[in-house]
């Protein structure tokens, strides 16, 4: 039975999931601590760490768009591979780094990188899977990114107390990055998505101009991006509020980045068959209602039983995570036309760029607004009405565009 299952896959999907695995290694072991490296070990501060956190974001979500096009005409192989070379660069640059301009420049190079893997590997999944085993090769992409970022913030939390230098965990993003290029330079290989044309950067701005003509498209990339505005805190505002409560937190903070991926591991498979029975608007919309009670209650819950028990939000936002976020890529797949997979994928990614890149920077407005006016207890149940918001708009937005049949 298992190797019916795992046959069932091609080649390109498997050795796609495994780089992927270790690329979300690596970026997870740098991203599960870098806000405090940021604020604290460089003394950037909480606004220019969130500005960087926020800037690195939206270059990485929003590169995409324009490498999608890219990897459409060149090959995926081609494309995975520069991406790869990028990264482990990226990393040595950030070990290096010791001011705001020098980390800017390293975190620019890391964004380019993945920006040009992320649609590779999810146009390598839509291509090697059929109707039936789209959900589940989807939920098994989504699966693997936890598992990386799981086991990442363990490592990083290990790397920085043992060693006492918390910059060496770029030095081993790197060697991980460069375990990925040779992977992908020997063991994958292209599907069939590969078009003859040479690529043209008139053309590609022209598809891109007719894919954003497209309102359905461009309406559920707008509205969509509330949700990654807010899911941003996670790694922007919510660390630093914790370490606010509890000053001991900053030894532990990565342990709470472990939180959001062994719920998925646990159970994003067993949810990603359920909600494959229902259509992908109605399944995202009920995720994001789960999640707006779990940002509404990361303030309660901190300062009423303590900032280690916020472990128990970050839980509940992982269960409506996992009804939301995979099958969005899946919808975004289902709408793109068949000779334009990594282009509307790429425009796919647009709703992280917008919301990952202003949400850091929005939440450290948001609450120095309500500190100013000594409501400094409302900023997540703020953001929790937010998310009500996004919800509702989605939910006319389901009611105006209807099914969508893949």
């Amino acid at each position: 039975m298992k190797e019916e299952f795992f046959k069932k896959f091609k080649k390109p999907f498997w050795s796609a999931i495994f780089i992927e695995l270790l690329h979300c290694l690596a970026s997870y072991s740098m991203m599960a601590y870098l806000v405090i490296y940021l604020s604290k070990d460089l003394n950037l501060g909480d606004a220019q760490a969130n500005f960087l956190m926020g800037t690195m974001f939206f270059m990485g979500y929003f590169l995409p768009v324009i490498i999608g096009a890219v990897a459409d005409k060149k090959g995926f192989k081609e494309t995975m591979t520069v991406s790869l070379v990028l990264m482990s660069l990226g990393y040595f640059f950030a070990f290096k780094a010791n001011s705001f301009a020098t980390i800017f420049a390293a975190l620019l190079s890391l964004s380019l990188g993945g920006a040009v893997m992320k649609p590779v590997i999810a146009g390598t999944v839509k291509m090697t899977t059929n109707e039936q085993d789209r959900t589940p090769g989807f939920s098994i992409y989504y699966i693997v990114i936890n598992v990386g970022s799981f086991i990442a913030p363990f490592l990083a939390n290990l790397i920085r107390t043992k060693s006492g230098h918390s910059r060496y965990i770029f030095i081993f993003c790197a060697l991980v990055e460069s375990a990925a290029f040779l992977i992908s330079l020997f063991l994958y290989s292209n599907p069939e998505t590969k078009n003859a044309e040479n690529f043209s950067s008139s053309k590609f701005f022209s598809d891109l101009f007719e894919a954003l003509k497209d309102f359905k498209l461009l309406s559920f990339v707008l509205i969509y991006s509330g949700v990654w505005a807010l899911y941003s805190q996670i790694w922007s505002n919510i660390p630093l509020y914790i370490v606010s409560l509890d000053e001991k937190m900053k030894e532990k903070i990565e342990y709470f980045q472990m939180v959001d991926p062994v719920m998925i591991i646990l159970l994003q498979y067993p949810i990603g068959k359920i909600m494959s029975k229902f259509r992908e608007l109605p399944s995202i919309i009920s995720g994001i209602l789960i999640s707006m009670v779990a940002v509404s209650s990361v303030g309660f819950v901190g300062i009423n039983f303590g900032a280690s028990y916020i472990a128990f939000s970050l839980a509940l936002w992982a269960v409506g995570e996992m009804m939301f976020s995979p099958r969005a890529v899946e919808y975004v797949s289902v709408i793109a036309p068949k000779d334009k997979l990594a282009l509307y994928i790429g425009i796919g990614f647009l709703p992280l760029a917008i919301g990952l890149g202003a949400g850091p920077y929005l939440g450290t407005l948001l609450k120095n607004l309500l500190e100013k006016e000594g409501h400094q207890d409302l900023l997540f149940p703020a953001m929790g009405i937010f998310a009500l918001i996004v919800a509702l708009s989605l939910f006319v937005y389901d009611k105006k565009f209807g099914k969508v049949n893949p």
